[in-house]
């Protein structure tokens, strides 16, 4: 039916004139489109009025003078001025390309389109695409001074406002001063949407004109490649609420995000700067200072100290203890993948201190191996462990060097003794004290007697012949035997014996 009458609207304003009695018995020709011009507000207005303030056809249309519509005029807006003369002086003083304004210009009294200019004020003739132009009215006041004076906020929008040192505006308060337009205003142009407040609000937060505590780098908002991040300050500060107890809670966005040492570390703003760039975490010596200042262990591969040990956001799964990750997640050399990296039971912070660089080589050894360490001290030549011990501290050790390796004059001359023992059978391996003797061996009595003239009592201590690292006895000729036996019987040593043992038979 709307689309019909429409029709019919249209259909008579096609005509281009109409004979209209003038209501005092005469007749008036006017233009087809008066049945669209009727019903512009502009018209409506005027036909509403009754008693001293009526307004007929004649009034605006006819000549004044004579008090008759003999003929139809268009009014001039000297004919507004006549009944509007307040208004007349002030009035919307220019439009957007410049040019002068006149009451024509915002108020709706004919049309070549009907339908879209039946609104109360044809602001939108000039003013396109904006936010608050449903009842352009209700903000300004374009016949008071100054012209655009906008209407309080608070008549529409009923906000509590928390937002550094400004006044609480609590919903039902009464209308404040103009100071509260000029504080929405501060976020909010009048005449874009909403949500564009939050893109104003490094235009104060990225100087100096606010507090240290409340600025802001321009870097802090970002996008991540999901298309995730810190995208305005809305992200984490509520609409209207700007103090630090409305700020929403990282966890509200970072869900299920694990922490380390989550006890110590309540707060997510204890260890980030929520307002610098991708909210950069803190230096940890800001709260660790004596142990930061006590690290000697070398930066990552990537280049961290603290965190490089110690994730902070790592999963339990991934720490080797509650605060840490295991030292093997970067000592991956194959001597620290051995089964066994230094003795079986031992960890890593049993020789290096968990801030500490690498251990001393003077003390490390005698931590767990202090007997070891106290009995070279004896020995000459041996205080260092790594001497004997080659490829310590690290990896399964192989055997310790070879005592002849650097005793080469000691290689025992007799038979048996280079190729069945060893020295540590004879010396105590770290001070070389003997602990085994010839008697331990050579006069076991689970064992037969030697043969021969050794079980002749004066032959009984073996050191008044043999010496451990020197030749046999026999080797020298009767030397040996002639220390003792200086004085063979000329009897039966006709001639000076040239080998003793040639008939003092000592082996069988």
């Amino acid at each position: 039916m709307r689309a019909l009458a429409l029709l019919s609207v249209l259909a008579l304003a096609a005509c281009s004139e109409v004979s209209l009695s003038t209501g005092d018995g005469g007749i008036v020709t006017v233009p087809g489109s008066f049945h669209v011009a009727r019903a512009t507000p502009g018209h409506r207005a005027h036909f509403l009025l009754t008693g001293k303030d009526q307004v007929r056809c004649r009034d605006c249309h006819g000549d004044p003078d004579a008090g008759t519509l003999t003929a139809f005029e268009r009014p001039s807006v000297q004919i507004c001025a006549s009944c509007h003369q307040k208004q007349e002086s002030q009035h919307h003083p220019f439009t957007t390309d410049g040019g002068v304004t006149s009451c024509f210009t915002c108020h709706v009294f004919r049309t070549d389109q009907p339908v879209a200019r039946f609104e109360k004020w044809a602001c939108r003739d000039c003013h396109q695409n904006e936010v608050h132009l449903a009842k352009c009215e209700s903000c300004h006041r374009p016949h008071q001074q100054p012209f655009t004076q906008a209407a309080n906020c608070i008549d529409c929008h009923r906000v509590e406002l928390s937002h550094g040192k400004a006044p609480a505006l609590v919903a039902n308060a009464p209308p404040p001063d103009a100071s509260f337009v000029e504080t929405c205003q501060s976020c909010h142009q009048p005449h874009t949407p909403a949500v564009q407040a939050s893109q104003q609000c490094l235009s104060c937060h990225a100087g100096t004109k606010v507090p240290i505590t409340a600025r802001v780098s321009p870097q802090t908002l970002f996008m991540n490649a999901e298309k995730k991040g810190h995208l305005g300050c809305g992200t984490c500060h509520p609409t209207h609420a700007f103090d630090t107890k409305s700020v929403k809670a990282c966890a509200s966005c970072h869900v299920d995000r694990p922490v380390l040492a989550a006890d110590a570390h309540v707060k997510c703003t204890s260890c980030h700067e929520p307002h610098q760039p991708r909210a950069a975490p803190k230096p940890c010596a800001s709260c660790h200072q004596k142990i930061a200042s006590a690290i000697g262990h070398p930066p990552s591969a990537t280049g961290q100290t603290c965190i490089g040990c110690h994730p902070p956001h790592a999963p339990p799964d991934q720490l080797l203890t509650t605060t840490s990750v295991g030292c093997l997640s970067c000592h991956r050399d194959a001597k620290f993948a051995s089964d066994v990296v230094h003795a079986v039971t031992t960890s890593c912070d049993a020789c290096h201190g968990k801030h500490a660089a690498a251990p001393r080589r003077a003390t490390l050894c005698v931590s767990c191996h202090e007997e070891q360490v106290q009995l070279v001290k004896v020995n000459a030549g041996h205080a260092k462990c790594e001497d004997c011990h080659a490829g310590l501290p690290h990896g399964e050790p192989p055997e310790p060097k070879a005592c002849l390796e650097c005793h080469e004059d000691r290689q025992p001359p007799q038979p048996g003794h280079a190729t069945r023992l060893i020295c540590a059978s004879c010396h105590q391996s770290h001070s070389a004290k003997v602990i085994a003797t010839c008697r331990d061996c050579h006069l076991d009595a689970k064992k037969p007697p030697l043969p021969g003239l050794h079980v002749v009592k004066e032959h009984r201590e073996c050191k008044s012949c043999h010496a451990p690292h020197t030749p046999e006895p026999s080797a020298n000729g009767p030397a040996m035997c002639l220390t003792c036996h200086q004085r063979p019987s000329q009897k039966n040593h006709p001639t000076p014996p040239k080998q003793c043992v040639g008939c003092h038979l000592f082996k069988k």
